[in-house]
């Protein structure tokens, strides 16, 4: 899509505050403050994925422990206004643009604080080792940005939120040739920037990206970038991540890895608690080489399910399309859901069975 950067955006006003046209634009698509960024049920859980050699792996690393952190930070660091030299011609990236605003105690209206910057990390596979929108959010709010501006501003920390501008993705073709979308991760930022939008949000990137360095060229398009055809993780970095003694499984079916974590996720949800390395080995042989059932305890309808709240978008998408159902693109994990659960009930809200045929 051709850059849209009108040069009348970006000259001082004739208005009181001689502001560009193109910084009235600005507005908030939501905020958070640090306490529900850190929040444990706002995090992004750990999905399977293919690997280059067409196996699927379930891969515990977990962007929310601090020594694991340590160790996606060292693949993949945090990037605030990155320089054209910190690009890396050829990779993908994950991006927020984000400002720390406070609300107006009468107004509620948003009060910038510190103005918007370009929050980057680069994605190495399709696992998105917290690079995630909402792992970026969490790798902010883990530093003492907020805490510095709270001094500087003079103002209680946590009156402080950062507020979302844009969301989505970074193909760097060169050092300053760089291509933005919107519409990719967490945030849906599809809702948020209609059609009639779009020209202006590419005017406010293009702005924010010339005003840390002129010689950036940002250009813009509505697909994804990051998608397994273009990056599967590779034997070199499940090597890497062995060596930093993270487990690495990897499972011949997706229906396999998928127990694996359903398993995970059940035993932190009911123990509260993650599972030991032991407890994860002894998970895995099992579902790999598990033992004979005897007949009494394996019908022929057997068969491992997953919770619906443990499935992933894409994942509940796929059980949706399975039961006929009439999906829509811009439905939710929570609309989804429910309309499984309705399709799997009947109307006094009990689950509908199959009936067995008894063989003479």
């Amino acid at each position: 899509m051709e850059n849209i950067a009108h040069a009348q955006w970006l000259e001082p006003s004739n208005t009181r505050s001689r502001k560009a046209p193109i910084e009235r634009l600005h507005f908030v698509k939501r905020s958070m403050t640090r306490k529900a960024i850190m929040h444990p049920n706002r995090r992004v859980s750990m999905q399977c994925m293919q690997g280059q050699d067409g196996k699927f792996y379930y891969i515990p690393l977990d962007a929310y422990n601090t020594d694991h952190l340590q160790i996606i930070s060292e693949m993949s660091p945090l990037l605030v206004n990155p320089t054209p030299a910190q690009f890396e011609p050829g990779a993908m990236y994950t991006y927020i643009v984000a400002s720390i605003i406070r609300k107006d105690p009468v107004t509620t209206m948003d009060i910038q604080v510190v103005p918007a910057k370009l929050y980057a990390t680069k994605a190495l596979n399709m696992f998105e080792f917290g690079t995630k929108h909402h792992q970026i959010f969490y790798r902010m709010a883990s530093t003492d940005e907020l805490d510095r501006v709270a001094r500087t501003a003079g103002v209680p920390m946590d009156e402080l939120q950062y507020g979302l501008h844009a969301s989505g993705e970074i193909h760097c073709i060169a050092p300053t040739s760089l291509q933005f979308n919107f519409y990719s991760g967490t945030y849906r930022m599809k809702r948020a920037i209609p059609n009639r939008r779009e020209k202006y949000e590419m005017g406010l990137m293009t702005r924010l990206m010339q005003t840390i360095d002129q010689a950036y060229a940002p250009e813009f398009k509505l697909t994804p970038f990051i998608v397994q055809e273009a990056l599967p993780i590779t034997q070199d970095q499940i090597a890497h991540l062995k060596r930093k003694d993270i487990p690495v499984f990897g499972f011949d079916t997706q229906a396999q890895c998928r127990t694996m974590r359903t398993n995970v996720m059940r035993h932190k949800n009911v123990q509260k608690s993650d599972m030991s390395r032991a407890q994860m080995d002894e998970t895995y042989i099992n579902i790999v080489a598990p033992p004979p059932l005897s007949a009494s305890s394996a019908g022929p309808f057997a068969r491992p399910t997953m919770p619906l709240h443990a499935m992933s978008t894409t994942e509940l998408r796929s059980r949706a399309t399975e039961l006929n159902l009439p999906v829509q693109p811009d439905h939710d994990r929570a609309t989804i859901i429910k309309m499984i659960q309705q399709s799997t009930t009947g109307k006094g809200g009990k689950k509908k069975t199959v009936k067995r045929l008894t063989h003479r």
